[in-house]
């Protein structure tokens, strides 16, 4: 939120507003759902689930920010670090697949001016390097 206030005149700022409002609320209501869910026998299938989708919400942001060019790209490792600190390698390798998944979906889509190949380059590699340590963290 501080960034979008930050930037007010970079594309799709209403739609932007209205995502990150919701998942405030949604962040909220999950802090409220904690207790229930973590006593659930599907919560480590939830909390894969959640990352999985998480990184594809942040690509999701970065294609109506300013496409490959968006600094919120580089929220594509929290779910890398959440998934190392938290998963079963299995786990981990899933979400770290997911999160390579959006950010080359990010790098095809750009509508804001093409990422160039060194840098894509190079952000796949920190991700799929972020990837093989959470592997390599929980053997």
């Amino acid at each position: 939120m501080a960034y979008l206030g930050l930037t007010p005149s970079s594309p799709h700022r209403p739609v932007l507003w209205v995502l990150v409002s919701s998942w405030l609320v949604l962040a909220l209501a999950g802090i409220g759902l904690a207790p229930t869910v973590a006593s659930k026998p599907w919560r480590a299938t939830y909390s894969v689930a959640w990352t999985v989708l998480s990184a594809f919400a942040v690509g999701g942001v970065t294609i109506l920010d300013l496409g490959p060019n968006s600094p919120i790209l580089v929220l594509m490792l929290l779910p890398l670090v959440y998934a190392a600190l938290m998963f079963t390698p299995k786990a981990a390798a899933l979400c770290g697949l997911s999160a390579l998944a959006s950010a080359a979906f990010v790098a095809t889509t750009g509508s804001q001016g093409a990422i160039t190949q060194e840098r894509s380059f190079m952000f796949f590699a920190v991700l799929a390097g972020a990837s093989v340590l959470s592997l390599s963290l929980r053997r």
